[in-house]
């Protein structure tokens, strides 16, 4: 199982990504000035470099996107995939609703 531990203050957002079967770090990051110009994120997987962007975050709805997409990311990131709210993690639906799989196509019927 791996846990976002997330720690928020009134303009940063600290945040640890960690493996609870062997209690391993996996990635880490802040968001810094949140609310004020010139916010950005830094963010390191474990064994890569760090990078950073500049990006505004004028909530802590947007800094949370940003740490999702930073540990979702091809190059940078730790997980593979993030299931968007609304798809069923299922191959099919006999309701017709949307799946995993239509986000991934290539997968799909496998």
């Amino acid at each position: 199982m791996k846990i976002l531990v997330i720690n928020c203050g009134s303009s940063s957002l600290k945040y640890q990504l960690i493996d609870m079967t062997n209690e391993e770090l996996l990635a880490k990051g802040i968001c810094e000035r949140i609310y004020i110009e010139g916010s950005k994120l830094t963010h390191q997987t474990i064994g890569k470099d760090k990078y950073a962007v500049e990006k505004p975050m004028p909530s802590h709805k947007e800094a949370i996107g940003l740490v999702l997409s930073a540990l979702t990311d091809k190059e940078h990131g730790v997980i593979l995939f993030f299931k968007p709210e609304g798809y069923l993690t299922t191959t099919t639906d006999p309701e017709g609703r949307p799946t995993i799989f239509d986000l991934i196509p290539e997968l799909k019927g496998k």
